[in-house]
């Protein structure tokens, strides 16, 4: 409430409500400015180390074992100048590093061994559904700050169709 200013009963009670509200408001206000102007609010400053265990989802250990040898096969090939027909999709936000890696650099550089959430995108009824599409999160800096989630599509025979990879930053929470 400005100094000077008296009120009396339920005016009075009114204003003292209202000029607290716009204390509390101003307050919040502050604290969101404060957080909006932190750098990485989602990244925490220490190395948090992706979990021992790899996390499955919808997927058992010996296909998600599978899937990551099908990667680094992959990735063989492609680093002893073998023709290889998947599409390979990568980027990062604008302001990221990461942002001017080209896709097929970013894909070599993975180190799928290290990718610790697996999880199955399409599930049906049929167990025999030709189509697979996994997402993987592959943390090379640990856990709270940036990652790579990769997309992985297989084909009728399991056969590598396509491999898209973005880089961004971890929930804030």
């Amino acid at each position: 409430m400005p100094k000077g200013v008296r009120c009396f009963g339920v005016v009075g009670f009114i204003c003292k409500a209202y000029f607290r509200s716009m204390r509390s408001w101003r307050l919040t206000l502050g604290c969101i400015v404060i957080a909006m102007a932190t750098p990485a609010l989602g990244e925490s400053d220490h190395y948090i180390p992706p979990p021992t265990t790899r996390q499955l989802d919808g997927i058992d250990k010996q296909h998600a074992d599978a899937l990551i040898a099908q990667l680094v096969t992959a990735q063989d090939a492609l680093r002893a100048g073998k023709f290889e027909t998947f599409e390979l999709l990568a980027g990062a936000p604008a302001s990221y590093d990461e942002s001017a890696i080209a896709p097929r650099t970013a894909f070599l550089r993975t180190r799928f061994d290290q990718v610790w959430e697996i999880r199955r995108l399409t599930s049906t009824a049929d167990s025999n559904d030709p189509r697979r599409t996994y997402a993987l999160a592959y943390a090379p800096n640990g856990l709270g700050k940036a990652y790579w989630n990769i997309v992985v599509n297989l084909g009728f025979s399991d056969d590598l169709i396509a491999v898209t990879m973005r880089y961004q930053a971890p929930a804030p929470f």
